[in-house]
């Protein structure tokens, strides 16, 4: 894997099949032998359960862990069960400790411990597994290097060499007391620049973001972000300093988290796949289903109760949908804005009455726009001035409810404890369908003769 290269999607899918037929040689592995290890994973998640560990096999121990670091979690446990204990603790040693743990934390729990009685790198692997995935303990690794205040740039440097830790784990030297509690850091490039004997304590940074070991990875992401940093460093509930999360770890679950709000919002779980087995995929869009399917009936209800109105003027009809389709993608719209706002902390209730007023002013003022174009496009097509104005007035009165309801329903949510993300969209469009029906055919059987 050494001169990696970027194949097209269409490249991988035809390597895919020639290898899902069986096909060996010489072309084929030089094509491989030039993948990115997230390729392989690619490669091997398509093939069956067989031909998965035969390819891994043909890969160097430390190709082998890295590629499984790619597939997921699913995948690798599927893999991970049909491996020999030591040709899977063999591999575990290679992978980093928090990549290590998160798979041996999906394993059964008496594998687990005889494949950490076999591993070189228990120490650093079996704290981890104390942790759930997704907070600051279950993502950390185990503080490979730190340094004493009291030490001078050179004794730091020498034992830097000494340590020979990861160069890719190096951004930031954390600096902890006898009780290896956390004091500073001291970036790695004022270590080098200082002279040899200036004390640490002098060139650290004695205000230190921390996290606790049960901070929720969102979190983690949303501070990494917000303050540049390269690494997150991890303390227990006595300060003391047990490791720290890497930028690529966050990175990777920020993409994750907005993974899985997206999927969310559409109803899906956050396991939902493209290609999910047919009845996996029904399972897991099936229930959200339901749930608006529920709605639905409480709109057509609604609507219902409007049957003579509806028969007397049969054009009713042919607007109704137009009121609550609007104001369910201005419902949708201000929903994501909140969502999005909510999950990186930049908004809350503290900001209820401001959004609301907000919200509010733009749902009338798109409602005005929105109104006047659909009241005209429907005068010049049925000739009725009074529905088109009554369309006019409803389509802006939904449009407030709309924005209103993309405003405090997922602030509700959140304070109830419910992942905004995943209900939002089916109250909101409810909301939106009952008071769009609700106020046009209401001010229909009102104002109509």
């Amino acid at each position: 894997m050494s001169d990696e290269i970027t194949p097209t999607y269409d490249d991988l899918q035809n390597l895919i099949e020639r290898l899902q037929d069986g096909e060996t040689g010489a072309e084929i592995n030089a094509l491989l032998a030039e993948l990115h290890p997230a390729d392989w994973a690619d490669i091997i998640e398509e093939l069956p359960p067989k031909a998965r560990i035969q390819l891994l096999r043909a890969l160097p121990v430390e190709d082998a862990a890295e590629v499984l670091e790619y597939i997921e979690d699913e995948e690798t446990v599927a893999i991970a069960d049909q491996m020999a204990l030591e040709e899977l603790a063999a591999i575990l040693d290679e992978m980093a400790p928090d990549a290590a743990a998160d798979l041996l934390g999906d394993l059964d729990p008496a594998r687990v411990e005889a494949l950490l009685a076999e591993m070189d790198e228990e120490d650093a692997v079996r704290p981890l597994l104390a942790f759930p995935d997704d907070t600051a303990g279950g993502l950390m690794v185990p503080l490979p290097f730190s340094l004493r205040s009291d030490m001078t740039v050179a004794a730091a440097l020498d034992a830097l060499r000494e340590s020979s830790p990861d160069a890719e784990l190096i951004y930031y030297l954390f600096v902890v007391d006898q009780k290896q509690r956390l004091v500073g850091v001291v970036s790695l490039r004022r270590l080098v620049v200082a002279t040899p004997e200036t004390r640490i304590a002098t060139i650290m940074d004695d205000e230190v973001l921390t996290v606790s070991v049960l901070t929720d990875q969102e979190e983690c992401g949303r501070l990494l972000q917000r303050y540049g940093l390269m690494a997150l460093p991890v303390v227990d509930e006595s300060m003391r300093l047990v490791g720290f999360i890497t930028h690529d770890d966050l990175v990777e679950v920020v993409a994750e988290e907005v993974e899985e709000d997206t999927l969310h919002l559409g109803g899906l779980s956050s396991e939902s796949e493209v290609f999910d087995s047919l009845g996996g995929a029904i399972r897991k869009r099936l229930p959200w289903l339901y749930v608006n399917l529920g709605t639905a009936f409480l709109a057509a209800s609604v609507v219902s109760y409007f049957e003579p109105t509806i028969a007397r003027f049969a054009v009713l009809a042919v607007f109704q949908s137009i009121v609550a389709g609007q104001g369910g993608n201005a419902g949708t719209q201000t929903l994501t804005l909140m969502v999005r706002g909510l999950a990186t902390q930049e908004l809350g209730l503290r900001d209820a009455v401001d959004l609301l007023r907000r919200e509010s002013t733009i749902g009338l003022m798109q409602g005005t726009a929105v109104g006047i174009g659909v009241g005209i496009v429907a005068y010049l097509w049925k000739g009725n001035l009074l529905i088109s104005l009554i369309l006019c007035a409803a389509m802006m009165g939904n449009m407030v409810v709309a924005n209103t309801a993309g405003v405090m329903i997922p602030l509700l949510l959140e304070r109830a404890g419910v992942d905004p993300a995943v209900a939002s969209g089916v109250f909101v469009t409810a909301l939106t369908d009952i008071c769009g029906f609700t106020l046009f055919l209401g001010m229909a059987t009102l104002l109509l003769p």
